[in-house]
């Protein structure tokens, strides 16, 4: 029974392409940037109930550790904020001047970016450094602009009057403040019994303040009227400060890259891209439009279970090996039943008859009948065809009354 390959064929689908099609994709398009921006804008949303892993004061986090209320307030009452996220090297060369504000950074400036700044503070800019002032980089850097700190046990909601020699203490009776730390230098802005909070220090021309309290101005505090004087000070601070006020998100882990395709491909404009190139794939998949040439599929005729059990039992008919066929059949279907009724296949015919009985509640004869007809049959050495038919018709209805024991639980397969 061998299969006839036939000749490959080719089959060439006609390109359809019409007017409604142009739609669909401008359709997909409006959805797919709708997407973004909805999925956006949910992810903030959640982002706002869930609780933070791990403090971020940065500009741009929302949440309790965040200085997004204090940047947004700044620009409100038209002080000129902006966010620093280049190299600070870019700093001389762009010749940036200004205020550089960092918050609890966590990565600190490098041994040549703090000479840098520190050259940059003499030529006439500002520097605010909020702090906890625990780890040794940042410590390293307050050492070079003339001051230290020591730890301390940390202390929540300190009072901290405001020395009046300041003018930015003005309409700021005194700080709320959180510090585990205290500043050795400079002259005292914010301090206690216990030593000083704030300190501030001139650097050539330019000066710097240093406050051992990175969350004094964070989103938590914003709508606490207890903690009105923090951010009173701060914004004081800044407005007679040098403008624009640079916050630094450098610090924070933010970089602004000068590949103008990292850069749209880093929000949400990405994802609208990203989206675009699969339209554009499904685009061309429709048209039939291959990368290569057509490759022809050789297409066989395959050859059916039905075709082959035909052609088997025609193959034992003609060789009038009907004993051979009764043996395939009757032996896998004794040895299921058996397995079923939970009889050993070496029983007699009238045991398993008599447990086909109890299981099904027939009568026991037919069975047993068919049972001594197909062992019978097993012996013989020459089967007619009359016989085999009966054999096989009996042994189908038996089989299909199993089956349908089995179905209602009454025999052990079920």
């Amino acid at each position: 029974m061998n299969s006839v390959s036939e000749s490959p064929k080719q089959i060439v689908l006609p390109c359809r392409y019409g007017r409604h099609h142009l739609w669909w994709l401008v359709g997909l398009l409006a959805l797919s940037v709708l997407a973004v921006i909805v999925g956006d804008k949910f992810k903030q949303s959640l982002g706002q109930w869930l609780p933070e892993t791990l403090p971020n004061p940065s500009t741009y986090n929302e949440k309790q550790s965040g200085y997004s209320g204090f940047y947004e307030l700044a620009e409100k009452i038209h002080i000129p904020v902006k966010r620093w996220q280049k190299p600070y090297r870019m700093i001389d060369q762009d010749k940036v001047r200004g205020t550089l504000v960092m918050i609890a950074p966590w990565e600190m400036p490098t041994t040549g970016e703090s000479d840098l700044l520190l050259r940059w503070l003499e030529d006439g800019n500002d520097l605010v450094l909020m702090d906890d002032l625990s780890m040794h980089s940042s410590r390293k850097l307050i050492g070079e602009l003339g001051l230290s700190a020591h730890s301390f046990k940390i202390q929540h909601d300190l009072t901290a009057p405001v020395e009046r020699v300041f003018p930015e203490s003005a309409m700021v009776p005194d700080l709320k403040i959180t510090s585990e730390a205290r500043i050795d230098g400079g002259n005292p802005v914010a301090s206690n019994k216990w030593g000083t909070l704030i300190s501030e220090l001139k650097v050539g021309k330019g000066r710097c303040l240093v406050a051992s309290t990175p969350d004094m101005c964070a989103n938590e505090n914003l709508a606490d009227p207890a903690y009105k004087g923090n951010f009173q000070f701060l914004i004081n601070w800044l407005s007679t400060s040098h403008q624009p006020i640079y916050f630094d998100e450098k610090c924070h882990g933010y970089s602004s890259g000068n590949n103008v395709f990292f850069f749209l491909l880093r929000g949400p404009v990405g994802f609208v891209i990203l989206q675009l190139l699969i339209l554009l794939a499904v685009a061309l998949w429709s048209l039939n439009q291959r990368f290569g040439p057509l490759v022809p599929v050789p297409v066989s005729r395959k050859i059916s279970n039905l075709e082959f059990i035909n052609g088997l039992a025609t193959s034992y008919q003609k060789a009038r090996a009907r004993d051979t066929a009764w043996a395939m059949i009757y032996q896998p279907f004794k040895g299921r039943l058996c397995k079923l009724l939970g009889v050993a296949p070496h029983e007699s015919p009238e045991q398993l008859a008599q447990a086909w009985a109890e299981a099904s509640g027939q009568n026991r004869t037919k069975c047993e009948e068919f049972l001594r007809k197909a062992q019978a049959a097993m012996e013989k050495r020459h089967l007619d065809e009359k016989e085999l038919v009966e054999l096989v018709a009996a042994c189908d209805e038996l089989s299909a009354g199993s089956r349908e024991l089995q179905a209602h639980g009454k025999i052990l397969g079920a």
